[in-house]
């Protein structure tokens, strides 16, 4: 008979960081982003910052074995009480861990009965599913069918490089030419430590006055943890960092998760004093043959399936939402959740340039640390 236990604190995940990445090492499907690193930096970094979110992990054991875990947090919003998965808004894809084996179904639908039973939840949000992972393809998932589905864009490696526009090509000329004193520009990876910390505060940074520069706002960027997790992660050597330099200079930034064979690219920032020589476009072709020669399998953009990834991609992996409503309570978050918060997603790009930056300036004021982190306000 399957044994569960709720791992709600800081001090309960440490204990199972043993069990819990042997199941990761044992689970096909796993991503990064349900490894125990992964997790166990995000509730440190929301207890450092004084962020209101409960971890609220699932273990689930078979003889003392652990067999699966459902890794997921617990916060305010919308007025609701939301269960969601740990480090969301920037954890790109939800999933379990699991061993494989007929028994997957089994093990969800008794942490299924579990989640109907808590009296302290509204609404259990099982966003950003792959169709190619545990929950998806167990049938056995909870709640049901919310949301749009979305792209994420992937290229198989090793390849040769996409066709590119004559533009484009023009730029990339255009940097080679200009700088050829300081020889072709090469991707780098920074090292774990104070060197990869700092790297992030920059790619961030130019991540940061790119969006303001455009009037646009990411929700997770401006979440208050992110920074700091993301700094965390990759001094850990947990979080990839690369950085593409043409001599001295560093022109562009990578920040990513490699998981087995597959590199997946969460942030890329470049510098816009050298836009004019497609900064990011010379970025993701030198790191497609640098990610080759590592022996990396398949490069994944991330959802959403914007023009400039489709443009190198040659595959789309679906990602999907479920919802478990629990109360009205969560019926009410789940309809401001997914349905209004993706209307009002596609009405703000609709609107003119001009008018998203004064949207975007009147958000609370981030400060700037000496370092070039822009930090949102809390």
């Amino acid at each position: 008979m399957p044994e569960i236990a709720i791992l709600d604190s800081l001090e309960a995940i440490d204990a199972c960081a043993q069990d819990w990445r042997a199941l990761q090492a044992r689970t096909p499907e796993a991503t990064g982003f349900q490894s125990y690193a992964w997790c166990r930096t995000w509730v440190a970094a929301c207890r450092q910052r004084g962020h209101a979110a409960t971890p609220r992990v699932i273990a689930l054991r078979v003889a003392g074995r652990l067999v699966m875990l459902w890794p997921l947090m617990v916060e305010r919003r919308f007025g609701a009480r939301i269960a969601r998965w740990i480090g969301e808004p920037i954890t790109p894809y939800g999933d379990v861990l699991a061993e494989p084996g007929p028994q997957r179904e089994v093990w969800i639908a008794r942490a299924a009965a579990v989640m109907r039973g808590w009296d302290d939840v509204d609404l259990v949000h099982l966003g950003r599913l792959r169709d190619d992972g545990v929950l998806a393809r167990s049938g056995a998932a909870p709640g049901v069918p919310a949301g749009a589905v979305a792209m994420a864009p992937q290229v198989p490696l090793p390849r040769r490089d996409p066709p590119c526009t004559k533009s484009r090509r023009r730029r990339l000329r255009l940097l080679a030419r200009d700088f050829a004193d300081d020889g072709p520009p090469q991707v780098e990876a920074v090292p774990a430590g104070a060197a990869a910390r700092d790297a992030v505060r920059a790619a961030l940074g130019l991540k940061a006055a790119w969006l303001a520069q455009r009037g646009l706002v990411s929700a997770g960027l401006s979440h208050p943890v992110v920074a700091p997790f993301l700094e965390e992660a990759a001094a850990a050597g947990d979080l990839a960092v690369h950085r593409l330099r043409v001599g001295p200079r560093a022109i562009a930034y990578d920040l990513g998760l490699s998981a087995g064979p597959v590199y997946r690219s969460l942030v890329g920032s470049f510098d816009p004093a050298y836009a004019r020589y497609a900064p990011g476009h010379a970025m993701t072709a030198a790191l497609l043959h640098h990610l080759s020669g590592q022996g990396a399998a398949l490069y994944d953009f991330l959802p959403p399936d914007d023009t400039y990834k489709t443009r190198w991609a040659t595959g789309r992996m679906p990602v999907r939402g479920r919802v478990l409503v629990l109360t009205a309570r969560g019926r009410a978050a789940a309809f401001a959740l997914v349905t209004l918060r993706g209307v009002a997603k596609r009405l703000y790009r609709r609107l003119p340039g001009g008018l998203r930056r004064l949207t975007a300036r009147r958000r609370p004021a981030a400060r700037v640390a000496p370092s070039g982190l822009v930090i949102p306000a809390s």
